[in-house]
């Protein structure tokens, strides 16, 4: 493992491997980027705000406050931090004490409320790619785990029944966490117990299996690269770039840093990474400055610029999306902050600043699901190149043709004007028909199986798309009713493997849920 550093000096005081859908879409939204479009990847901005013990929710593009949600009971319990479900359907947000509260995103009410043991104090949360576990740091040995799906605290330590914790040592309780893009590994910066460094843990044995020194720098932010292959720490006025390849357990890093009179104190949460991973995005507590690196080498980062922001608080964290910089700066007795900057070029520029509550740390961009019309662009793409291969199985390929033409038909319909969603669903329940009818004749079962629950996925989105416009119209509550559980089936005959049966209840979820609007 190597490791270099990038001082930022400049005052007197102080973020699963992709698949190849994922892939596809990915250039999809490539394209729009570079013809000035600005793709949505979250619609809304949430932000707890830890004294007024509610939850601020923006419009990313306004920024303008569309409710504030309460979340909690003064004068204890604080709303701390945000993290999302990996369709942005459920936001669920750290309270100081035992519990999480879950944020239906459509509704925009309190459904659930999550016990957490042990107790929490300053409780951070993050969602590993993937989307199926949530990892609570709260500067404690205790590192709790959330399953999304069941909102449920996950029992990571079956052997001893009164934790159900991942536990650390205590000289590396844990703060910040980055993960690798398969989702199996975390690296956590500590908090100010014991020797500085960065730890990471196994995430598939729930155990730290490696450390990397900081000698002469406490890291309090750590975001890996989306590529996986590096990672980097903030503290003090140090940037420390890791080197992940080869795998990081071989050597352990030593860093030689000279520290630099004037130290900034770079925040907790304020490192974030552009997509392409050559840029680093950090924000300075002490200056109030957005520091852009350049890391397309990480072996020799640069600093590119550092832009004063406007604001009345202090930075503490940022999220970034594309061409935006979402910033949250604390005032811990008025308003804290929110300012929109556009990162389109090395010298960000600041777009727009508006108040949320008291003593706001933390800030979260509600994620959206794909377009299904995407998605179904993309699978379409995948499927002629394995036809291609299979030039001396003509049985085998007339399925697949078959199916390619199912597929196209549903694209036909779903682009149509209007579009006719339940002929599209149908065409995609007919299409799966025929990917079983592959896999008799020879298709890869394991194969055949991701085409098909991603065309469930699919059918799933729309069906949800109609469902969510018909609430927002208020649609007849029992017309909806009928429609919730049409869906909830179609999702249980998804995870039994039953594709087929699973579209079917989609397209019953959609007719119900259009049915409730006339």
């Amino acid at each position: 493992m190597k490791s270099w550093t990038l001082s930022i000096a400049l005052s007197s005081l102080w973020i699963a491997a992709l698949s190849r859908i994922a892939l596809r879409i990915s250039l999809v939204i490539g394209l729009a980027v570079a013809a000035g479009a600005f793709p949505v990847y979250g619609q809304e901005l949430y932000v707890p705000n830890f004294s007024d013990h509610d939850v601020s929710v923006l419009d990313a593009e306004t920024l303008s406050t569309i409710v504030r949600i309460p979340v909690s009971s003064p004068p204890r319990n604080f709303p701390e931090a945000v993290a999302f479900s990996p369709d942005g359907r459920f936001a669920f947000v750290t309270i100081w004490g035992n519990e999480v509260v879950v944020i239906d995103t459509l509704t925009r009410t309190v459904t659930n409320q999550i016990p957490v043991q042990p107790p929490m104090r300053e409780p951070q949360i993050f969602t590993r790619p993937g989307g199926d576990r949530m990892y609570i740091s709260d500067c404690t040995s205790f590192i709790k785990v959330l399953d999304v799906a069941t909102q449920q605290q996950l029992d990571v330590n079956p052997a001893t029944p009164e934790i159900d914790s991942i536990v650390v040592p205590d000289s590396l309780a844990s703060w910040a966490m980055g993960f690798t893009p398969d989702g199996l590994s975390a690296y956590a910066s500590k908090c100010s117990f014991g020797p500085p460094g960065i730890f990471r843990i196994d995430l598939t044995a729930n155990v730290v299996d490696d450390f990397i020194a900081t000698p002469t720098m406490s890291v309090n932010g750590v975001e890996v690269a989306p590529n996986g292959e590096f990672l980097i720490g903030t503290g003090e006025n140090f940037v420390v770039v890791v080197d992940l390849v080869p795998e990081p357990d071989i050597v352990v890093a030593t860093l030689n840093n000279v520290n630099t009179p004037g130290a900034q104190f770079l925040s907790t949460q304020g490192v974030e990474f552009s997509e392409d991973s050559s840029r680093a995005y950090v924000v300075d507590f002490s200056t109030n400055k957005l520091h852009t690196v350049d890391v397309t080498t990480p072996s020799n980062p640069q600093l590119l610029s550092s832009v004063q922001v406007v604001t009345t608080g202090n930075l503490w964290e940022l999220e970034v999306v594309v061409n935006r910089a979402y910033l949250v700066a604390f005032n811990f007795f008025s308003n804290s902050q929110v300012i929109a900057f556009d990162i389109s070029t090395d010298t960000p520029v600041q777009l727009g600043t508006t108040d949320v509550g008291v003593a706001a740390f933390e800030i979260g961009l509600q994620p959206q699901a794909p377009n299904p019309i995407d998605l179904l662009t993309a699978l379409i793409g995948e499927l002629p190149g394995i036809v291609a291969d299979l030039s001396t199985d003509r049985k085998l390929a007339d399925k697949l043709e078959d199916t390619i033409g199912k597929l196209q038909d549903a694209l036909g319909e779903l682009t149509e004007s209007p579009p006719d969603n339940k002929k599209a669903l149908r065409k995609i329940e007919g299409a799966v028909k025929k990917l079983k009818e592959a896999i008799k004749k020879g298709l890869d079962p394991a194969e055949g199986t991701e085409f098909m629950d991603q065309l469930a996925e699919i059918a799933r989105q729309i069906a949800v798309e109609a469902l969510n416009e018909a609430i927002a119209q208020g649609g007849r509550p029992k017309k909806i009713n009928d429609a919730q559980k049409a869906l909830a089936k179609g999702d249980a005959l998804r995870a039994t493997g039953k594709f087929n049966k699973a579209v079917a209840k989609y397209r019953e979820a959609l007719k119900e849920a259009e049915r409730s609007l006339t």
